[in-house]
C-alpha cells in the first residue's frame, strides 16, 4: 500500500505539467487509430478543439470536439507509470459497467514524441480515449 502511495505521488509530481492543444495534435496525428476514431484524416487536424476537463489530479483530461460536432474524452498522462493507471482504470470501467453507465472505452495507448526543438525536452507517456458523456443538469423547461 506504501508503494502504491508513492507511485501515486510520482505520478502526480510527473503529471503536473499541463497537455497543450499541440501535444495533444501530435498524440492523435501520430495514431491511425485515433484518426479513424475520430473520423478525421491527419491534414484535417486543426479542425479539432480541446477543452481541459477540470478535476483531475493524476492525469490531465480534456474534451475533444470534431467540426461534426461529436465529442470525445480523453486522458492524457505522461509519468512512468501513466500505462499502468490507465490499464487498471480500464479493469475497473470495465467492471463497474456491469452495474453502472461508464464511458465506452475508445481507445488506449502510448505516446513518444519531443515536445520542441528549443527546449529538446523529450515527451512520452500513455492516453486513455473515451465516450464522452455528458452529466450536465438539462434544464427544466417553465410552462
Amino acid at each position: 500500500e506504501e508503494m502504491e502511495k508513492e507511485e501515486v505521488k510520482g505520478a502526480i509530481k510527473h503529471n503536473r505539467r499541463r497537455f497543450s492543444s499541440k501535444d495533444l495534435t501530435k498524440i492523435i496525428s501520430n495514431d491511425d487509430d485515433l484518426l479513424r476514431i475520430l473520423q478525421i484524416r491527419s491534414d484535417q487536424i486543426n479542425n479539432l478543439t480541446f477543452k481541459r476537463i477540470d478535476g483531475g489530479f493524476v492525469s490531465s483530461a480534456y474534451r475533444i470536439e470534431t467540426k461534426e460536432g461529436s465529442y470525445y474524452f480523453i486522458k492524457v498522462n505522461k509519468s512512468s507509470n501513466g500505462e499502468q493507471l490507465f490499464k487498471t482504470e480500464m479493469e475497473g470501467l470495465n467492471s463497474i459497467s456491469k452495474h453502472f453507465t461508464t464511458p465506452k472505452i475508445l481507445k488506449f495507448g502510448t505516446f513518444d514524441f519531443s515536445s520542441s526543438k528549443q527546449t529538446k525536452q523529450s515527451s512520452s507517456g500513455a492516453y486513455l480515449l473515451l465516450e464522452y458523456l455528458d452529466f450536465t443538469p438539462k434544464r427544466i423547461k417553465e410552462d
